[in-house]
């Protein structure tokens, strides 16, 4: 196995799994166990563990890694994330301890908290989009079509991204997501429907691309939706970096920290606060299930909760109210079939 046994099983696993999932998720959970081997790394050097070689890993070894991140300060969900992150890597090398752990000792491993990050108030959406629409050009014209479908339709970043000029429909008014999260597995293609106050900028961003091209003297189709200009002239998908840095520009003109997520969550409290069902918000989003939705995304606010309450109570009949509060009798036990006292 050599003298680096986590890093050659490491690179063993990354590329038997790579086809299962996005290139992204590849890269990032490689990071952070390629990470974790230099954890145990450390702690054998620091005679801790007994071995740092994931088919031989123990009890000792998970439990002294445990202590490692809390005495370090990592959050419960943190460690939560990484350890089974872990499991994963040692399941698949033949090493069940942490499966086993969990089974004996439930405590053990910590459990992930459940957080659902805050979503934008109204008045700080609309403050990103006018600074969006303050940006001159093609960029900021890009800028406020991000930003609009983002907010109105609730895509993900890559959904919106990596769209095909195909995929808008300016008839029907719709957006198709050819690329949704998990569309290797779980993930499903879906329609979203642009709401009537996304429409303009729609109509100005599209009007945009067209005068860009033709500008260009670029007469064929551009397959992305969304296409980015390189300084030769090249027309590709926007990588998220490009987003990132349209985005940070939108944010020193608002004034408003955010993140295209916040965008996410924004879209559906909105449209809760609106009146719409939690079911037809989670079928937007792309969510498989409305607990999903409430969990991570969006649920009813406490005014709402509230009013729905008022609004429950006011129906019952005042009269009906006004004698059964002065007749001073329960009708529930006040009854021939059933007087109070002990059976």
């Amino acid at each position: 196995m050599g003298r680096y046994p986590f890093l050659t099983l490491l690179a063993r696993y990354a590329e038997e799994t790579e086809g299962f999932y996005s290139p992204a998720t590849v890269a990032e959970t490689h990071r952070k166990l390629r990470k974790l081997g230099a954890d145990f790394r450390r702690l054998k050097n620091e005679k801790k563990v007994r071995t740092d070689d994931p088919m031989k890993m123990g009890v000792l070894e998970v439990t002294e890694l445990l202590k490692d991140m809390r005495g370090r300060g990592l959050s419960v969900n943190t460690v939560s994330k990484q350890i089974g992150q872990l499991e994963v890597f040692l399941d698949w090398c033949g090493n069940p301890v942490i499966a086993n752990l969990r089974e004996q000792n439930k405590q053990a491993i910590p459990m992930q908290r459940v957080r659902r990050l805050p979503s934008l108030p109204e008045d700080d959406f609309r403050r990103i989009l006018a600074a969006a629409d303050s940006i001159p050009g093609w960029r900021g014209k890009v800028a406020g079509f991000l930003m609009a479908i983002y907010g109105y339709c609730g895509l993900r970043m890559s959904e919106l991204r990596l769209a095909h000029l195909e995929d808008l429909d300016m008839r029907e008014w719709t957006i198709r997501v050819r690329h949704p999260k998990g569309e290797a597995s779980w993930g499903e293609k879906r329609v979203v429907y642009i709401p009537e106050p996304a429409r303009g900028y729609v109509v100005r961003y599209m009007t945009a691309r067209t005068e860009m091209l033709y500008r260009r003297d670029i007469r064929e189709d551009v397959v992305p939706l969304v296409p980015s200009v390189s300084p030769r002239g090249r027309l590709n998908f926007y990588t998220q970096q490009g987003i990132g840095a349209l985005k940070r520009r939108v944010e020193r003109l608002s004034g408003v920290k955010f993140d295209i997520r916040s965008l996410r969550r924004t879209y559906g409290q909105l449209l809760l606060d609106r009146g719409a069902t939690i079911d037809a918000v989670s079928k937007s989003m792309g969510h498989s299930s409305t607990k999903t939705t409430e969990t991570y995304y969006c649920r009813k606010s406490d005014a709402m909760v509230r009013d729905e309450i008022d609004r429950a109570w006011s129906s019952v009949n005042p009269s009906d109210r006004s004698r059964k509060v002065n007749s001073g009798k329960n009708d529930l036990i006040e009854t021939e079939k059933y007087l109070s006292g002990y059976a």
